[in-house]
């Protein structure tokens, strides 16, 4: 995979040695939130299957990554904590980080978090005592009081495996400051690295290379059923919390209103829908507003959000699917009833209450909300529904094209509280 995707959450699971003990799961989640992802995906308790964590977010290039060479390392030294080295040309690391000839390894005090590979005990220690729980939390600082707050004893950086990370100048300072707010603010007791080389392990003799296995179908089914069980509990409470689950289509037809350039272009961008209808069902399993029951319709048979390569051991696994395919609107919307359905568009007159929402049978959002607006497109296409058209309030400062996945949340949280403004706060 190259660095700076989309923004879908991915997962991989490996054997990479002879012992099926010996097993990594490798989760590849979005920038921003994704020490939050990591709090409520990577439960202890569901990772008994496996001995080492692997996490990078989607700016980290893992392309000249070799993961077997980093975990023959991890085993033999007995580390609590790998890090690959950081390629040259890359951008926002330590320097101590970068890529080094003549070395295996640096055992050293600090690392940062790009591509971390934990054992599972050290695992199990990061996620009870040191990641905190707050929504789209960047999780900056952490690498400054792993060793002290989770008690981790052995850190290295391995050379034999470089990433390459690639980041925005300008959100250095901002995550300076947040690093510098968490320190100050949850572990002002915990003490801090000295960015010390502890040791330097030079190059040998390569071994033969340990070759690894293809993704493990049955380490994913594993991680599907219990993402189906987290999911159905959640769902449970929330229909006996509000009487039902709020009913969400996403039409990925709904430029056929539209002129045929517009669609024609659209046809192109799959891909990007696919990580976006990934990240939804990432978040209507695992995050924190109530679920909806996710419906998809007008998308092509090729279209998989939740699909992977099995000959691939990088190929991209999304195991947490939570929507049911339907047919297409049209012929759907011939058993239900109109007046009980709407279709959200920034270009209607008149708003949608908060305290209708669950007397929708079915509210309908449009897929190219993620993406730059079209003008009138998902107006044009509930006029060609002859169904009811509405838009979600103005809030102050924002924009009234927002992505899928914030207008689903959105949602879900509205109908919780029957209150725009408190839904908008959450």
């Amino acid at each position: 995979e190259g660095g700076g995707g989309g923004g879908a959450a991915a997962a991989a699971a490996f054997n990479f040695s002879s012992s099926d003990q010996d097993r990594l799961i490798m989760l590849r989640l979005p920038h921003q939130p994704i020490w939050w992802f990591a709090k409520f995906m990577l439960e202890p308790g569901l990772l008994e299957h496996w001995s080492h964590v692997l996490i990078a977010d989607d700016q980290t290039d893992l392309r000249q990554l070799q993961i077997q060479r980093l975990m023959r390392l991890a085993l033999a030294l007995r580390l609590e904590l790998a890090h690959p080295a950081v390629a040259h040309g890359s951008v926002c690391y330590a320097g101590r980080m970068l890529q080094q000839d003549g070395l295996q390894a640096q055992l050293t005090d600090f690392v940062e978090l790009f591509a971390p590979v934990f054992s599972l005990p050290a695992w199990q220690r990061v996620h009870s005592l040191v990641l905190q729980p707050d929504a789209f939390f960047h999780g900056a600082g952490y690498d400054h009081i792993l060793a002290s707050a989770a008690s981790i004893r052995r850190i290295a950086i391995v050379h034999t495996a470089r990433v390459g990370f690639l980041c925005r100048e300008k959100d250095v300072e901002s995550l300076t400051r947040e690093a510098l707010l968490l320190l100050q603010t949850r572990f002002p007791f915990c003490a801090r690295p000295q960015f010390q080389v502890l040791e330097e392990l030079h190059e040998q003799e390569e071994e033969e290379e340990i070759r690894i296995s293809s993704v493990s179908p049955t380490a994913i089914a594993t991680v599907k059923q219990e993402a189906a069980r987290h999911l159905e509990k959640r769902k449970n409470k929330t229909a006996a919390d509000q009487g039902r689950l709020l009913r969400v289509l996403i039409d990925g037809k709904v430029l056929d209103g539209a002129d045929a350039g517009a669609k024609e272009e659209e046809e192109k961008k799959e891909e990007e829908e696919e990580e976006e209808i990934s990240r939804l069902l990432l978040l209507n399993t695992f995050g924190s507003a109530p679920p909806v029951e996710l419906l998809l319709s007008g998308y092509s048979q090729d279209f998989n959000p939740t699909s992977f390569s099995s000959s691939d051991p990088y190929g991209r696994v999304a195991p947490f699917s939570s929507a049911s395919s339907v047919p297409p609107l049209d012929r759907l919307l011939l058993d239900v009833d109109r007046s009980r359905v709407v279709y959200l568009s920034p270009d209607a007159e008149q708003e949608v209450e908060a305290e209708d929402l669950r007397n929708f049978e079915l509210i309908i959002v449009g897929s190219l909300a993620d993406r730059h607006r079209r003008p009138r497109a998902s107006l044009a296409r509930a006029q060609q529904l002859n169904i009811s058209v509405a838009r979600l309030p103005s809030f102050s400062s924002s924009s009234p094209v927002k992505t899928i996945s914030h207008v689903v949340n959105l949602l879900a949280w509205a109908a919780k509280f029957r209150d725009w403004p408190r839904a908008w706060r959450q």
